[in-house]
């Protein structure tokens, strides 16, 4: 999170951090941008310092609201609360280019921090802030927020990912079991697609934002060793892309919808039979389809005790 030349000493972005232990401790938190899209402020008092906080639009409801009454109640600063519009990459492209200008917002909410953003001196470390709750976080968890040593955010959230798939049209076609492999998802897809209803849906780009990561973790490999040495350039790597690739092109696939793969829409509304989403979309998913729904974690290469050998 960078430093702001209109903070006093006695509370900067990082001590606005450490305060609002409950907020901060909610995704990845950091500094960016005010000024785009909806913006409320806390009750002014002029003694007090001014902060401006980033938030992209939640679809989950009540989210907003309690932004909002936890800027109310911090009483250490004036909070003014930005609810920026967008979907796909639009937030995250707004707070990169917010860093970049002369106004940046005091926190701001990201996927993480990256190198360029340290060497350029727009965040900073927030280790002695972080200390004392360090222990309440995985390893898993802060490696990505951590750089040269340093952590440069509070992890707000683990989402989980999975599939969802609709009991119902599973029995209607004979499926007994859920896929564990990435050969019987794309199965299973088109044994689902029927009429107007296509097998899956993972996003308008097929599945490139949301898989572009786990599928190379599905192949029981990684990115980048511990010592920061290229691992990926392997064969299975690249087959579960080219499995990616004939998913994309079985006709299984919804090719578009209104919304990515984060908004349960297309599930719901019964386009698909099967949909890439998150734990987030299950309480408006049951009040849709009451029981009518089941999840499976993203399938592997290949069976597990092959991975292995």
């Amino acid at each position: 999170m960078g430093q702001s030349q209109y903070l006093p000493t006695s509370l900067s972005r990082r001590r606005f951090l450490q305060y609002s232990g409950g907020l901060a401790l909610s995704g990845s938190l950091l500094a960016a941008c005010a000024g785009t899209g909806a913006s409320t402020p806390s009750s002014t008092n002029n003694n007090l310092p001014n902060l401006t906080q980033w938030y992209h639009v939640y679809g989950e409801t009540g989210t907003h609201e309690a932004v909002l009454k936890y800027a109310k109640d911090y009483t250490k600063a004036n909070v003014k609360v930005s609810w920026v519009p967008g979907v796909g990459n639009e937030y995250g492209d707004k707070v990169r280019a917010a860093l970049l200008g002369s106004n940046p917002p005091d926190v701001f909410e990201l996927g993480g921090p990256t190198v360029d953003q340290v060497k350029a001196g727009l965040i900073e470390p927030l280790d002695d802030i972080i200390a004392d709750v360090k222990s309440d976080f995985l390893e898993a968890s802060l490696k990505p927020l951590t750089i040269n040593g340093h952590i440069y955010a509070i992890k707000m959230i683990n989402d989980p990912t999975f599939i969802y798939y609709r009991k119902s049209l599973f029995q209607k076609a004979n499926i007994t079991d859920t896929p564990k492999t990435i050969d019987e998802l794309i199965t299973v897809a088109k044994k689902l697609t029927a009429g107007t209803v296509k097998g899956i849906y993972v996003g308008p780009d097929g599945g490139v934002d949301a898989f572009h990561q786990i599928a190379g973790w599905a192949s029981g490999g990684d990115f980048i060793s511990a010592d920061n040495k290229i691992i990926f350039n392997n064969d299975r790597m690249g087959a579960i892309y080219e499995k990616l690739h004939e998913l994309y092109t079985s006709g299984a696939l919804l090719p578009d919808a209104p919304d990515f793969w984060w908004n349960p829409a297309p599930f719901k509304n019964g386009s698909v039979a099967m949909q890439w989403c998150g734990l987030w979309a299950m309480p408006e998913i049951k009040v849709a389809l009451g029981d009518d729904f089941g999840i499976f974690p993203f399938p592997l290469l290949m069976p597990r005790a092959n991975l292995l050998q």
